[in-house]
């Protein structure tokens, strides 16, 4: 793993055909300053790693956080059993228990926090090194072995994935108590730092003060040492909310609190506490007293009918009964038959099965959706109008144009409120995670501006995104909050260079583009005009058959720098409830080429581009089907104050072919009405291009 070759060598006047190695030169462990003795048996040249007991294999798994049973490894030897077959072989949960120990003496002032708590006294333990298999499998997932008490409670960790607790009970002031924290409490956490806890944070307390800050981090103060003789071992179910919560606001994030933020099995504690207990004797020695176990009212198992053909008519597969049956009996379900139904009582570990329909998600994802043959529909299906999900027509055409479609937070802060001078309609959130997450944001581009600064910070400049999803804004103290579901499309950076065009700056007119392009495919009828918003540099209202329905234009310096970003960035947003009522009928398709020309116009720089569009349709006749911006362009050779712009102008006639004096003579009126106006047509006779 160093990257030391080993090779022949000189040692003291004598060759050496190898080389002494730790268990760190060997990647299995931290101990460098002592050679790794091997079996007898051991012949030069194999593999060391069969004579160690370490000829395995070691999987990295992302989880997903709807299945914290599989943060175990029991959790996942549970679902390969049910999908290979064969035997599990599950540890033990049974110790050896003396009653002289006695039951050690706590309290739950607090079951809101702490529906169940266990806690177990084990007498006479001898702190010391943990065996070599144990600190390996530790290593090897990632884990720094520290000791034996230790060990045990991280390996059981890992082994059930229900996290526990070790207590030296010599520092352990009178009896634990299970309560929120006082104003001006602190505690020294396992990690070394000294926090102040607010009021109301979830512990364990002695009389002394915190001992842990519940399903996070224990205290330093009471944790085992190498003169530790008798210890405390608690397991417990915290309220996963509560975790989630304290978790966020103090900024921890441990393997216990991932367990417990996701919810842990609530009915798994005492065997948890007799895991720990039966490895400790084995490792450490002592003599464990009986687990004390005090709980209020637990989650209960789900029970859902489970209809005998709902699977194969859900999954479109022929599933036989008893291919159900087994499938979730072997996933640990207890199944009653039940005439034309299953009664299924699911364990309490498996929290994200309430309802029939994910009873037959377990059932397909056993069988295998692999094993689903796939079908595809006759044309005939097809024939005729289906009505489509209008979000998803959104969502498909925007796509389609280039840009990226994400999620975002609903959460936003009070610093982002004020930014955007919204603090009379932002929705403040009681008992916020962090102060980050205080509002639930009045406008859906709050969200996405965060993701672009994220991708800025990494590096990436050229950033389109959108997202279809709902701002909240408030309406009073008696009413519920306004809910508007909105497109919101941001982009920033440059536009690659084509055959067209060169590389350039992404502007106001490319997002418009992506605008008008979706409400021409919408078959909308829309209006685009300048308009002034608190948020935007400069920025123009769209209307949507006669109705204001959004906005677009450029985001305010003032707002960029509070996102860090770097570059311009350019905004649109619509409510989606406006484009409903848009219907695109049978379009005539033309029998006859349109004919194109490009004119360049020289103009003010505050005018709008809306104002030289108005004046184009006035001049023109009904021959004009279509204007366009090809390019702005600002800078030298032109005057201060100046930008030219090229339109792009269509002409077209349904029932015969357009002549080219016709298209000029339409052109000349639009020069003159131009001119008239004070704008200059560039180099025209050559500012009318044909193309």
């Amino acid at each position: 793993p160093g990257g030391l070759v080993v090779e022949k060598r000189d040692i003291g006047g004598y060759p050496s055909c190898g080389m002494p190695l730790s268990e760190k030169e060997l990647g299995i462990g931290e101990k460098a300053d002592e050679v790794l003795l091997l079996p007898a048996n051991f012949k030069a040249g194999d593999d060391p790693l069969p004579y160690l007991g370490l000829d395995d294999w070691i999987y990295e798994l992302y989880i997903t956080p709807n299945r914290p049973d599989l943060l175990g490894v029991i959790g996942i030897a549970l679902d390969l059993k049910a999908v290979c077959g064969g035997e599990l072989r599950l540890p033990s949960f049974e110790v050896e228990e003396n009653e002289e120990v006695g039951f050690p003496d706590f309290e739950i002032v607090d079951y809101e926090a702490c529906p169940r708590f266990t806690l177990r006294r084990i007498r006479g333990i001898q702190v010391g090194e943990s065996p070599d298999w144990l600190r390996w499998r530790l290593y090897l997932i990632g884990q720094r072995p520290l000791n034996n008490v230790v060990d045990v409670s991280n390996y059981v960790l890992f082994e059930t994935g229900h996290p526990t607790h070790i207590y030296d009970a010599a520092k352990i002031e009178g009896n634990l108590v299970i309560r929120r924290s006082l104003k001006g409490e602190n505690i020294w956490t396992l990690d070394g730092v000294e926090r102040q806890l607010p009021e109301g944070v979830p512990v364990i307390a002695d009389s002394g003060g915190p001992q842990a800050i519940a399903g996070i981090i224990g205290g330093e103060h009471s944790a085992v040492s190498e003169g530790t003789r008798e210890v405390l071992v608690e397991s417990a179910y915290f309220r996963p909310e509560l975790v989630r919560m304290w978790s966020q606001k103090l900024g921890i994030r441990t393997e216990s609190s991932q367990r417990f933020e996701r919810g842990a099995d609530p009915g798994f504690p005492p065997d948890a506490s007799a895991r720990v207990a039966q490895l400790l004797l084995k490792l450490a020695g002592g003599v464990a007293g009986p687990v004390k176990d005090d709980f209020s009212e637990l989650p209960r198992p789900s029970r859902v009918f489970l209809r005998k053909d709902y699977p194969s008519r859900l999954l479109g597969v022929d599933i036989p009964e008893e291919k159900t049956h087994d499938i979730l009996a072997g996933l640990g379900f207890k199944v009653e038959d039940r005439g034309e139904a299953f009664y299924v009582e699911v364990p309490t570990r498996r929290r994200d099965i309430s309802i029939e329909a994910d009873l037959v998600e377990e059932v397909g994802r056993i069988y295998g959706y692999g094993n689903i043959p796939g079908k595809v529909e006759s044309s005939g299906e097809f024939l005729g109008k289906k009505p489509r999900d209008l979000r998803h027509r959104v969502r498909e055409i925007v796509s389609r144009l280039g840009f990226q479609e994400v999620q975002s937070l609903e959460f936003v802060s009070e610093r982002e409120i004020k930014a955007f001078s919204a603090e009379d309609i932002a929705v403040r959130i009681m008992n916020p995670l962090t102060e980050q997450f205080s509002c639930v944001r009045p406008l859906l581009m709050m969200g996405l501006l965060n993701v672009v600064s994220i991708n800025q910070r990494r590096g990436v400049r050229d950033v389109r995104i959108f997202q279809v999803g709902k701002e909240f804004r408030y309406r009073g103290s008696e009413e519920l909050p306004e809910e508007r579901e909105v497109l919101c499309a941001v982009a920033s950076g440059r536009l690659e260079k084509n055959w067209l065009e060169k590389e350039r700056e992404l502007d106001f007119y490319d997002v418009k583009g992506l605008l008008t392009r979706l409400l021409e495919e919408l078959g909308c009828g829309y209006d685009i005009e300048e308009s002034d918003l608190p948020y935007l540099d400069y920025g123009a209202a769209v209307t949507v058959n006669g109705k204001r329905c959004g906005w677009i234009g450029r985001l305010k310096e003032e707002i960029a720098e509070l996102y860090d970003l770097k570059f311009p960035l350019y905004v649109l947003e619509v409510e989606i409830v406006s484009l409903e009522p848009c219907e695109k009928g049978p379009v005539e398709i033309p029998r006859y080429p349109p004919v194109k020309r490009d004119i360049s116009v020289l103009m003010d720089e505050e005018v709008p581009y809306r104002e030289l569009e108005r004046l184009i349709r006035k001049a023109s006749s009904s021959l004009l089907v279509e204007i366009r911006v090809i390019d702005v362009y600002r800078g030298k050779p032109l005057p201060e104050g100046k930008k030219s712009i090229t339109v792009g102008l269509l002409y077209q006639h349904m029932e015969r072919t357009l002549q080219d004096e016709e298209v000029d003579g339409e052109v000349e009126k639009i020069v003159e009405i131009l001119a008239k106006e004070g704008y200059i047509i560039r180099g025209y006779e050559g500012g009318v291009r044909r193309s």
